[in-house]
Order: structure tokens, then C-alpha cells, then sequence
């Protein structure tokens, strides 16, 4: 029963190719255009990275939202034909009759994303390796399958093509009041106040965070994150307990300990691998991120030093206030109570 309801949604697609070609069009317009004006000026405020695989996560996540409407408007036709409560009728099962237009629009969203990642790399895309471009097409199409899932419940409610396009219309405009066109830490009064509650937000810097392009450390945490900490000799216990309260957030932690200097090449891996490192050291001239900086190749404005020199032990919380600091008030708050 449900190959056949999958089939028939595919078919559908295949009769009304706008509803899939429409949102690469549109995706692929604001890319060449994003790209084309801002690119210049844009790469110069991110540190070692193109403007280009800044926006392209942008525009996938443009591509997720109109694309994940699908489900809901191929819903919406089936309801206002009554078919939809025909099968009901014959004992299809409401699950099967939703699942089916929600899978055909994974793959249909899965072909537009490889599409925009293709026109990305014509462009000339070469910063984002290749396992991070396989990584940011299946992201899409995870966030895109999150949103068919509200316009399907939109679908059901009303029954109306209208409220699915509503739909679509505040979350598209959600997605400009987050840190679109320049990392969150670069925004100012309300608008950075907004990004930061705007839940779109979180979904945009995890797309930036797979496709290893400037987002704040522990994006991919707020929505999947993980962000990273290095530390060396006695702060280690209070780096574990920050760990668990982080965990405890939502926020997953990758940690090195460095045990040996010089530095083998698994720091560097390491450090190469996160956009944004927080270095915990006990003492005021921050000698191991600089010991890091001078002796790695790593990106320097990627580290972030946290700070201890009172004479008292270093506790978890000065780990995990510093860190939700760079993530942004909410968190902060969340964690202070």
C-alpha cells in the first residue's frame, strides 16, 4: 500500500515539475546574485574561508523551506479531490496516506540540493571538501523534511493551499532575520537579539557548521552541535564537569587534552577540524594558545582562550558561562536558571 501511495506522489512530481524545479530556480538565483555582489566584501570579514561557502548553507536552507512545502501542497490536492478520504476510507491509515507525499519530498529535496551544491561548485566552490558536500546535501534534506512535516500538519488543519503558502511566507522570512548575510557575533542591537531566540537560526549555522564555513562555535549543537575544548594539566576535571552541564543543555563537546609539546599532528587535526576552539588555561598570558599559534597552522582567529589566574582551582562553571557566551544569550540564561 504504501510503494504505491510513494509511486503515485513521485508521479505527481513528475506531472508538475515546477513544484520541484521552481525552488532550485529561485535557490539558484539568490546564490549567483548573494555570491556575485557580497562576495568580495563578504570574504574579507570571514577568516580563511569564501563568501561563496558562507551563503551556499544559506541558500540550501531557502531550498529546504520552499522545497519542504511539497508534501504539504501535494497533500492538499489529494484532500480537495477527496481522495485523501477515500483511502482513509479504505483502512490506508492516516500515517502511510502523510508518509508518503513527506518521502516522496525527501527525495525530491535531496535531488535539489545536489543540484545547488553542483551549481555551487561551477561557481567556483573549492573550500568545502568533499565529505562535508555529501554531509550538507543530506543536512538539507533532514531540515527540509522537518519543515514538510509543519506544512502537512498545515495541510491537514485547513485543508488550504493558502495556509500552507502562509506557512512558507513567515518561515522564509524568518530565515533573513538570522545572521544570513554575516556571522551572528557580527550582528548589533535587535537584530542579533532576534537571530538569537529565532530557532531558524540554529537550523542555518548547522548547515554552515557541516559545511565547515564561519558559524558561532556550537551551532550544529543548538540544533545538533558539537563544539570543541582544549586544555592541558590540572584544569581537566573542571573541563569533564563542563562537559556534563553542557551535555545537560543539548550541547555536545569534542575535548583534547594535551599532554606533550611539541604538538603531534592529531592537535592539529584536531584544531583544523572546528571552526571555533575554546582553550581553557590557568594562567593570564594564555601560553598555550599562543604556544598553538605559533606552532600550528591553524587559523588563530579560530581560538578562543578561557582564563583562570585567581590562585583558587578552576571550577566548571567559568568553562561553561564562557562558552555559552560565544553561543549567545539564550543559552546563557538557560544555563544560569
Amino acid at each position: 500500500m504504501f510503494s504505491g501511495l510513494l509511486a503515485r506522489a513521485a508521479r505527481t512530481l513528475t506531472r508538475v515539475p515546477a513544484l520541484v524545479a521552481s525552488p532550485l530556480v529561485m535557490s539558484a538565483f539568490f546564490l549567483v546574485i548573494y555570491s556575485g555582489q557580497l562576495g568580495k566584501a563578504g570574504s574579507a570579514m570571514l577568516p580563511g574561508g569564501t563568501y561563496l561557502a558562507f551563503v551556499l548553507p544559506l541558500v540550501l536552507l531557502t531550498t529546504a523551506l520552499s522545497g519542504g512545502m511539497i508534501a504539504g501542497q501535494l497533500l492538499v490536492r489529494d484532500m480537495t479531490s477527496g481522495y485523501h478520504d477515500r483511502l482513509i476510507l479504505t483502512g490506508a491509515g492516516r500515517v502511510r496516506v502523510v508518509g508518503a507525499p513527506l518521502a516522496a519530498t525527501g527525495v525530491a529535496l535531496t535531488v535539489q540540493a545536489v543540484g545547488m551544491v553542483g551549481i555551487g561548485l561551477a561557481l567556483g566552490l573549492r573550500d568545502v571538501p568533499v565529505p562535508r558536500l555529501g554531509a550538507l546535501i543530506l543536512g538539507t534534506a533532514a531540515a527540509g523534511v522537518a519543515f514538510a512535516l509543519i506544512a502537512v500538519a498545515t495541510a491537514v488543519r485547513s485543508r488550504s493551499d493558502a495556509a500552507v503558502n502562509a506557512v512558507f511566507s513567515v518561515l522564509f522570512s524568518l530565515s533573513f532575520l538570522t545572521g544570513a548575510f554575516a556571522p551572528r557575533e557580527e550582528l548589533s542591537g535587535w537584530l542579533r537579539a532576534v537571530a538569537t531566540v529565532n530557532p531558524v537560526t540554529y537550523v542555518l549555522e548547522a548547515l554552515r557548521d557541516v559545511a565547515g564555513s564561519a558559524a558561532p562555535a556550537g551551532s550544529l549543537g543548538a540544533g545538533v552541535l558539537t563544539v570543541a575544548l582544549v586544555a592541558v594539566g590540572s584544569s581537566h576535571g573542571a573541563v569533564h564537569e563542563a562537559m556534563d552541564i553542557l551535555a545537560r543543555l543539548g550541547i555536545g563537546v569534542d575535548y583534547m587534552r594535551i599532554r606533550a609539546f611539541p604538538f603531534g599532528k592529531e592537535v592539529v587535526a584536531f584544531l583544523e577540524s572546528h571552526h571555533r576552539v575554546f582553550v581553557v588555561e590557568q594562567n593570564r598570558d594564555a601560553q598555550l594558545r599562543s604556544l598553538l599559534t605559533l606552532e600550528t597552522p591553524v587559523e588563530k582567529s579560530k581560538l578562543r582562550s578561557i582564563l583562570h589566574y585567581s590562585g583558587l582551582p578552576m571550577t566548571s562553571k567559568e568553562i561553561v558561562e564562557a562558552v555559552l557566551a560565544e553561543l549567545g544569550d539564550a543559552q546563557r540564561k538557560a544555563a544560569l536558571g
